[in-house]
């Protein structure tokens, strides 16, 4: 089975979690999410109203939070045992 480009494209989660990424690091991916027309763009919680704002409403920005380097909050690490 072979899937168009485009279609495979709007399957990927455009994704950059690094803790130490810059804001035109974030800024390129967003562009690029344009560009090829990404699912999503997933960033880390700092960055999210950021990205929102470079997407301005044409793709959907993810926030991942459980990673292990630091850039989740103590609460939410405290209570996500709790949740599950």
């Amino acid at each position: 089975m072979s899937l168009p480009i485009t279609q495979l494209a709007a399957s990927i989660d455009h994704t950059l979690l690094r803790p130490d990424a810059t804001p035109d690091e974030i800024a390129q991916l967003c562009a690029e999410a344009v560009q090829f027309k990404f699912a999503t763009v997933c960033v880390p919680p700092c960055y999210v109203r950021f990205a929102a704002e470079q997407l301005r409403g044409q793709f959907r920005c993810v926030l991942w939070s459980a990673f292990r380097w630091g850039i989740k909050s103590l609460k939410s690490s405290f209570l996500r045992p709790i949740r599950r």
